[in-house]
């Protein structure tokens, strides 16, 4: 009996041994399972984290080659304006310079030059009466009658005690003008061989040399003397100061 009973303690035993070893397997695995699940995790983790860092990094690369690119794009820009204005600028001054040349020239010419008209023109009107009409007219221009800025050629006609269409058909002929164009021209004139002289009228304005030589307005009057002359009338009032 006794026997019996060593026998099953035994069995017990090795059933409680063996019951405890398969346990502590289980918790083995378990535990092992949960650190690689852990593990696993951290490296999820990480992979993320290296991935956001590197999409950032990836981002900021390429805003900063974007950055470079359009401040090389605007240094470029910039160059060829500056480049622009500078020619531009080079050129613009070149051209004033010679236009400057060619006015001082002209004007040193004209300077040296008498103002002249022709009067070796053949009429067709009849002699006495082209004659009587020329005769006032060298008397309208010695009286300066030209500088009045009123001044018609149906009121001139009436003057002289002649029609208008003889009187122009003289000037055309004589003048070889029409009348607005003979009035400007002696008025230009009159203008360029007073200023050589008078200092007073040196010191007026265009628009007041323009009133004082029969012009309406200083455009006007300019326009009849680059026409005349080939140079500006404040062109030749500087050129005149200098000496």
């Amino acid at each position: 009996m006794r026997f019996i009973w060593i026998i099953l303690l035994l069995t017990c035993s090795l059933s409680a041994q063996q019951f405890s070893t398969e346990v502590l397997n289980e918790m083995e695995d378990e535990a092992l399972l949960t650190l690689f699940n852990e593990v696993d995790e951290d490296s999820i983790k990480a992979k993320k984290a290296a991935r956001t860092y590197l999409d950032k990094a990836r981002k900021e690369n390429e805003q900063l080659i974007e950055d470079l690119k359009l401040k090389n794009l605007k240094f470029r820009s910039i160059i060829w304006i500056v480049s622009g204005i500078l020619s531009v600028s080079f050129f613009t001054i070149l051209i004033y310079h010679r236009k400057q040349q060619i006015y001082k020239f002209r004007s040193k010419d004209l300077m040296n030059q008498k103002n002249t008209l022709n009067t070796n023109r053949v009429s067709i009107l009849p002699t006495d009466v082209n004659d009587d009409i020329i005769n006032k007219l060298e008397t309208f221009e010695k009286k300066k009658g030209y500088l009045k800025c009123d001044i018609s050629i149906i009121h001139l006609a009436k003057t002289f005690g002649t029609n208008q269409k003889y009187l122009s058909k003289v000037i055309n002929i004589e003048k070889e003008n029409n009348f607005s164009q003979y009035l400007n021209d002696l008025r230009v004139a009159y203008v360029f061989t007073e200023l050589q002289t008078n200092n007073k009228l040196r010191n007026f304005t265009i628009i007041a040399i323009a009133k004082e030589s029969g012009f309406k307005n200083a455009e006007s009057f300019s326009k009849a003397f680059y026409k005349k002359y080939k140079i500006k009338p404040s062109f030749y009032l500087k050129q005149l100061s200098r000496g």
